[in-house]
This record gives structure tokens, sequence and C-alpha cells, in this order.
């Protein structure tokens, strides 16, 4: 099987998809290049490909270079089929590693290292099924059959749903004292004669994963810088350093195991400066070059959920997925591993976690990446409550009402002619209740759409809440002890059991003049992609976990209703009459 095909970039956002060194692959590339605004010609993407492969005199050079250079050297160093030496040929039923990647492996060769590997550890036709796939299945579940079940009970294995210590310690010490046992034969046939060794590993595979990686040297040869586990620790674990070590000791067993074999290795075999190959063991072969892409780029936010002339200005995540697709050179495993050992190390944990984020701070405190300037105004809008808050002050408005998102609704046929037609009826249905002055029940997509819409009417930044901002104004306000439906709260409709959320007599709880809803069947929208529960300041699944929230819901499901309300930070005091 053939490798997917990678995509190299230009500047101004054009990309090209590479399938085959071949000059007429080349060509063909260029013919298709996906161009954005600026037109280019085909002479200028094809001298462009043609250097990005380390051709300097671009593209004339490159066709004689094909025939003189590469072909010879191909030959040279039996480079014979191009195959996909990543994906694993011989997983077995469960096997719990995440296969390497085209982009991680060339961005560990280009940018992470003063030195290149010579090999490395893909996995391609390494026999997992018949040594270490399925172990938990084997270990803890018993599944080799009665003789393998009675042999491994013999040897006293301990529990591997975990890395504890004791048990860790225990079970590789059973693995290294009978290096020479094998298991009998098993009804399974991929169980028969495995290794003590391969049973203890196949089962801990789960917590090996944390080291399938080439950020340090487990799956690389010569090895040089030890491992590098992708594993995080929030600062309130208690036994943080004896479970490090552990997983640690597991996973130089797990590294020597794969040094045993020749099979699962590939040579790395460098061309010039820009091109690499890799070689598989019977002349297979694939190629990276520098600074090359996995996966096409698609200019859409979500998917296409909002178009980008929708979103309102506080939203970065396009802006900065663009510019880490198209702008950045460098190893992104690596700055997403340092990312996260920065995040947990600050004191965050992993409740309000969200990977674009947490690397996108990275970027931003290591002065890589500049997010957007946070926009204020001097404007003092009629509605609003000025809330002083301990690094700014926040001009903050009340639940956006029924009333008022309908006249949202009458401005915005095109939002809602794209919008997800399988939720339209349950915007319907959540706002039925007679009096408009109630807040609306919609969705994440719904509100920023909204926030876009009225920044531009009257020419104001404005913006979600933070969650962090949200807790800290509802901070001496009312808070419910529980998330438990309050039953009389809701009222059946003919369209909807979730129809009528609110009674006659609502109840809230107020700071000044902004109103809280004082209910746990009632969200509010954040700008981090969730949502906060209004009467006990719990997430939408009802625990302190803020993440995971479905965007394109109005929580209906859940027995709730989840509004918005809008802010901007103020510039100065200045008081303007905006009529």
């Amino acid at each position: 099987m053939k490798p997917t095909n990678s995509y190299l970039l230009f500047k101004n956002f054009h990309i090209a998809e590479i399938t085959e060194l071949h000059p007429e692959s080349i060509k063909n590339s260029a013919k298709r290049t996906k161009t954005d605004r600026e037109k280019i010609s085909h002479s200028t993407k094809l001298n462009h490909i043609a250097k990005s492969l380390g051709f300097s005199e671009g593209f004339a050079s490159y066709e004689k270079l094909y025939k003189s250079q590469l072909l010879p050297f191909l030959s040279k160093h039996g480079l014979k089929t191009r195959a996909d030496l990543c994906r694993f040929r011989n997983k077995g039923w469960s096997l719990p590693l995440t296969p390497l990647n085209r982009q991680q492996i060339s961005e560990r060769l280009f940018f992470n290292s003063a030195r290149l590997p010579e090999k490395l550890f893909t996995g391609y036709d390494f026999p997992f099924s018949t040594t270490l796939s399925d172990g938990n299945r084997l270990v803890m579940l018993g599944e080799g059959g009665q003789e393998c079940n009675d042999l491994l009970r013999k040897l006293g294995l301990k529990s591997t749903l975990d890395i504890l210590p004791p048990n860790v310690y225990h079970n590789l010490k059973v693995a290294k004292s009978n290096k020479e046992l094998r298991l009998p034969s098993s009804q399974f046939n991929d169980f028969s004669n495995r290794t003590i060794e391969d049973a203890v590993l196949g089962a801990y595979l789960p917590y090996c994963n944390a080291a399938f990686n080439i950020l340090g040297d487990t799956l690389v040869e010569p090895s040089i810088y030890g491992h590098e586990c992708q594993q995080y620790y929030q600062n309130d674990f208690h036994d943080k350093e004896q479970h490090a070590k552990a997983l640690a000791e597991l996973v130089d067993v797990f590294s020597s195991r794969l040094r045993k074999s020749t099979k699962g290795w590939i040579e790395v075999i460098p061309f010039n400066e820009r091109l690499i190959f890799l070689k598989g063991r019977n002349g297979e072969y694939d190629f990276l070059y520098r600074n090359m892409r996995g996966k096409g780029f698609k200019h859409e936010f979500h998917d296409g959920k909002v178009k980008l002339l929708d979103l309102p200005s506080f939203i970065d995540k396009y802006h900065f997925e663009r510019w880490l697709y198209f702008e950045y050179e460098g190893c992104r495993e690596l700055d997403e591993h340092n990312a996260e050992i920065l995040y947990y190390n600050s004191g965050s944990n992993s409740r309000n976690w969200h990977d674009s984020d947490i690397l996108e701070a990275f970027y931003v405190e290591n002065e890589v990446y500049t997010p957007k300037k946070t926009k204020r105004s001097n404007l003092r809008l009629p509605g609003f409550t000025t809330v002083p808050l301990k690094d700014k002050n926040l001009n903050i408005s009340n639940l956006i009402s029924i009333e008022d998102f309908a006249e949202f609704q009458k401005e915005n046929a095109e939002y809602f002619g794209y919008r997800n037609s399988a939720i339209d009826n349950q915007l319907e249905i959540d706002n039925q209740d007679q009096d408009l002055s109630l807040p609306v029940s919609c969705t994440w997509y719904d509100a920023l759409v909204y926030v876009s819409w009225l920044e531009k009417k009257i020419n104001v930044p404005f913006r979600l809440l933070s969650m962090a901002e949200y807790k800290e104004i509802r901070e001496n306000t009312a808070v419910l002890p529980s998330v438990r439906p309050i039953k009389s709260e809701l009222i059946p409709a003919e369209k909807g059991w979730n129809a009528k959320l609110f009674p006659t007599s609502l109840k809230k709880t107020s700071l000044g003049s902004l109103e809280f809803i004082l209910s746990s069947n009632f969200a509010e929208w954040l700008r981090e992609e969730y949502s906060i529960r209004s009467g006990c300041l719990r997430s939408f699944h009802g625990n302190d976990v803020y993440a995971g929230c479905p965007l394109d819901s109005t929580g209906a499901y859940k027995e709730l209703k989840t509004g918005f309300r809008v802010c901007y930070e103020l510039e100065t005091d200045k008081e303007v009459n905006n009529g």
C-alpha cells in the first residue's frame, strides 16, 4: 500500500499535493495546486516545488537531475517500491499504539535534532499480532485458554490495569526471571509460544504508548537522548515521581524488546538537505521533504459550522491554525509536548484542557506567535453594566433575550440558510415562551454569529465572557449546591419536552443590574467553547470538567437551555452618548 499524499506549501496560502517524484508527477502537482486569491503562473509553481525538494536551480534542472542523480541514487540504495512505512501490517485485534505519521517523522528529521538518526522504528512489518497485541485479553481477561491461564497464575502476575509501581516492578521481575519460558499451545494461535516478556509488555501496551514517539530515542537508533514520555501530571497528583519512575522502567524494557527484532525498523537515507528517503527491509521506500504537511488545509472554522465572514473579531482560532499550517516551521510534536508540560507546571489542570489553546499559549509565551490584540472601546452603551475585574473593566449585557435574537434572525437569513438544519427545529422548540424578554436558548455557533452581527452593527468589539471572568463576576452571588434538575421549572409543551424551562416566577440572582438565572437547568456559553450551568457553576455535563461540550446543541437533551450575554473591554471612562 502506498503512503497517503503529502502537501507542499507556497507563500500566500497556496498548496501543492505531492504524489511522486517523477517529473511528470511534479507537473501534475503544479497543475492541481490549490491557489488562494493571488494568481501564480505554472512555471512559478514548478520552480517552487523543485526548489522545495532541494533542487536550487528550479524545475529545468530537476528534469535532468532526476535522471542523472535521483534514479541512480534509488538504485544504489536498493530503493525499489514506494510503500507506506508507517501503517501497522500485523497489528492483531487490539494494538493500543498510535502509529507515527510522515509529517511527524519529517519534522523530527529536519527540525528536532543536530544529528540524523540511522534508523527509526515505525513497526510497519513488526509481528505485533503474535507478540504484543491483545495483551490485556491474554493476561487480564484470560482469553488464551486454560493452560495459558494456569501458567500465568502460577507465575503470580499482578494486575496491569494501572501503572502501580509495586505491580510494575514485580511483573517485570517475573518476565526477566523467565526469559526462556514460553506460553503453551493455545486454542488461539496468536497466543501460542509467546514469551512471558511479550505477555507482560502486551498487557502494559496502553501505557507504553506514551513513549511510542520520536521525541526521545525510544524508537531511534542510535539511542543517545533516552526516552521522552508523553505522560503529564497535574500538580495535585500525589505520586507522580514514583509513577513516572515505574513508567520509565517499563518503557526501557519495551524499547529493548523492539531492538531484539530487525522487523519494524526503517533506514534513514538523506539525498540532499531538503529531501530524505526511508527504506524498509525489502527495498520498500518512502520520501520526506522539509516542511511537508500530511494533510491539506481547510479554510473553514469548525468544518464550516460558521463561515469566516460570520466570525466575530475575538475568535483567533482560525488565524492561529492558518499561521501554524502555512507559516510555522518546526517540530509540532515537540512543541505540543512542551506546551503540555508548561500547562500543567503553571498549575492548570485537565478539567479546562483544550489542545489548540495550550499550544497557542506556548507559542505566545515563547514569542513565536503574536495573537490578535484585544480590542477595547471607550463607549458606554445603555443597558450594559460596568464591572471592574482584577485586570480590566468590562461592560456586560444581561442575557440576550428571545426578542433580541428574533431581530438577529430576521437580518441574518444567509446564516440560517447554511446553519445545520438538524438543529433548526430545536431552536424553535426551546424558545416558545410568550414572554419574549426571557433569555434565548441557542447553540454556541449561534452565539458567535450574533456577536459578529452586533459588532458590525454598533462598531464595538463585543465578545463572550471567559470562564475566569464569569467565575470572578459570580464570586459574590448566590450559587446552588447541586445540578439535580429542578422539576418545578420544567413545564411540558406540545412541541417538545424541554420547550418551556422558565416558570412564571423566574428565580434570579443579581450583581447590581446584572441578572443571572439561579437554576441548574440553565447554562451560559463562554468563549472557551463550553458552557457553565448558571445555578451551580458546574459544567454542561454536571461536573467540573469544562470540555467536550457539544457546540451545535442547545443542551435540550440534558434538560438544559443555554443562553449567552455579550461584553466588551473598556478603554477609558469617557462617557459617550450612543443614542
